[in-house]
């Protein structure tokens, strides 16, 4: 959760995300074995013909939203598998299987004079759940709430290189974030990363308090798992997508997770454009002792913070109202919003401080949190943030805040460092030479990016626009930053915990922590046994690959964090 934002700069397209994967989908070709005579190009049909009436040429409608089509002779079946599903339409009969289900068609399914499986546009539409229209210029266009086939359609769309068709739902927005030329450099990385996409295995729709998402997964040509999230805003318009760095894992609910202790409520932290979707848990009794912010880590975070299998955030939440305490997660801008938010001079300021301050004024202008203590809490880049968004909090918002594995050291030097542990790591568990090598020569091209970090000729609005930096305002802004340096002056309580098993920020923070403060009577330092980055415990030398593993936050974070915090005082 240390690596930062990478992202648009000077022009050009770059990744974004944890590992520079976060981006969006692969080309779409014809299935391996999927064979028919049918014709594929699309069939003209009279202008005001009701959706009973409508025909329209199986093959091609269902290929539009990457459908795979074969047709088994033998049966005389066609068969249409999307996104899970598996459709059957015998020809010549009125009936069509969903699934395993029957249903009852007004036309059978037949074959014109050319070949072409022809279906009403109703029953086409009734077998995937979805809402559309055809035409021969356009070919079948989902509407509504047809958030899957819509986002479907979009990803066939750019893997035929229909780059204008592709953007004319985009928002307002989206179309100045994404211009064509970005859109074609964007899908060329995004072959080159995954290769094509081979099928579509399942959408799910996640509707929150600003967008619609339609998570799309698709398997590629290499038997890889490929997501994508594309979200759609109030109008039903693309209004931003992005490749989640990591698939997603199953979660399991911790032993503490109690539904009758919380209800949790969807809030919005600002305002526009960049307004986030967030979630106020509460205890259910409404008896509050104080109200917490959370702040995430780099990268493009959810809500939840999740990596792989862990939910820090949600375990935070849940864990908290147990204990009395009120939290207010949102997700990431550069989550929700992940070209729009990225500007040529984007910083950390706004990739975290400013929304945690709206995040504060959502919380303070709540009368249920009058009399309480606000504390915010942040962890690893969000920790190590939290004397820079305390320095910030001109209207002391916040009371008192919690630092969780929060960084002392400049974040460059600390990447650095990871992948020199990283080289460390390969060569004590024997790995192969060439693996070896592959991770020195990365250690090295980061050691050289560094000294370009750390080149006092640049500042944030003076650097050559061909710096081979991504996003080097960013850099540049947050470049010899020292977290606990900065915490030296400050006067707001403090309660700073680590855990002794973190391969990304190790326990040698805390002590830097400890060093820096030690002129300070307002803090208090725990060191968590066993503890890993996302505060889960893991038995073995934690590498980050135990992250997929199911396991929570300890409830003894949450007793002991929900102690200290109602001990603060409130304004």
């Amino acid at each position: 959760m240390n690596e930062p934002i990478i992202k648009q700069n000077s022009g050009k397209l770059l990744l974004t995300g944890l590992l520079a994967a976060s981006i969006a989908v692969g080309s779409l070709p014809a299935a391996a074995g999927a064979t028919s005579s049918h014709d594929l190009a699309p069939t003209s049909i009279a202008s005001g013909l009701t959706a009973e009436e409508t025909l329209v040429p199986l093959r091609a409608a269902a290929e539009d939203i990457a459908a795979i089509v074969r047709y088994d002779g033998i049966s005389r079946t066609a068969i249409v598998t999307w996104a899970g599903h598996e459709l059957r339409f015998p020809i010549g009969k009125a009936t069509m299987t969903v699934d395993g289900r029957s249903i009852a068609l007004d036309k059978p399914l037949r074959v014109d004079a050319q070949g072409r499986l022809l279906l009403s546009l109703s029953a086409f539409n009734e077998a995937l759940g979805i809402e559309s229209a055809w035409s021969q210029l356009e070919g079948l266009t989902p509407s509504g709430k047809s958030y899957d086939a819509k986002s479907a359609r979009f990803v066939r769309q750019l893997a035929r290189g229909q780059w204008d068709a592709a953007a004319a739902n985009f928002s307002k927005g989206l179309t100045a974030a994404l211009p064509r030329p970005t859109l074609e450099a964007f899908w060329a990385q995004v072959q080159a990363l995954y290769g094509g996409v081979a099928s579509l295995e399942q959408v799910t729709i996640q509707p929150n308090a600003v967008h619609t998402t339609a998570k799309l997964l698709y398997k590629t040509e290499r038997q890889l798992p490929f997501a994508l999230e594309v979200r759609f805003d109030a109008d039903g318009r693309i209004d931003d997508l992005i490749v989640p760095a990591m698939a997603d894992v199953p979660y399991s609910p911790p032993s503490y997770d109690l539904p009758q202790t919380y209800k949790e409520e969807q809030v919005v932290v600002g305002e526009g454009t960049l307004a986030l979707p967030g979630k106020l848990t509460v205890p259910s009794d409404g008896r509050i002792a104080a109200v917490a912010v959370l702040v995430h880590g780099s990268g493009p975070n959810d809500e939840d913070e999740t990596a792989g299998a862990a939910k820090t955030f949600r375990d935070l939440a849940v864990g908290l109202a147990k204990q009395g305490v009120a939290t207010l997660r949102y997700t990431k801008r550069t989550r929700e919003h992940s070209f729009k938010a990225v500007t040529p001079g984007f910083t950390v300021k706004d990739e975290t401080i400013d929304d945690a301050l709206l995040a504060a004024d959502l919380v303070n202008a709540d009368a249920r949190f009058a009399d309480v203590p606000v504390i915010l809490v942040g962890h690893s880049q969000g920790g190590m943030l939290v004397p820079r968004i305390l320095k910030d909090d001109r209207n002391k918002r916040f009371d008192a805040a919690v630092i969780l594995a929060g960084p002392t050291v400049p974040i460059e030097d600390l990447i650095l460092t990871q992948y020199k542990n990283a080289v460390e790591r390969a060569r004590k568990q024997g790995a192969s030479p060439e693996v070896i090598a592959q991770l020195e020569q990365q250690a090295k091209q980061w050691e050289q990016t560094v000294a370009i970090i750390k080149d006092e000729r640049y500042t944030t609005n003076n650097y050559p626009a061909d710096l081979p930096l991504p996003n080097a305002s960013w850099w540049f802004d947050f470049r010899n930053h020292y977290a606990a340096e900065q915490a030296k002056d400050q006067h707001i309580p403090l309660f700073i915990a680590q855990g002794d098993n973190d391969v990304q920020v190790d326990a040698s923070n805390l002590e830097g922590w400890k060093k820096a403060l030690s002129a300070r009577t307002d803090v208090t330092y725990k060191l968590y046994p066993k503890l890993n980055h996302v505060f889960v415990p893991y038995d073995q030398p934690s590498t980050g690959a135990e992250y997929m593993l199911p396991g929570n936050v300890p409830i003894e974070v949450m007793e002991d964090l929900a102690a200290w915090m109602k001990q603060q005082p409130a304004k």
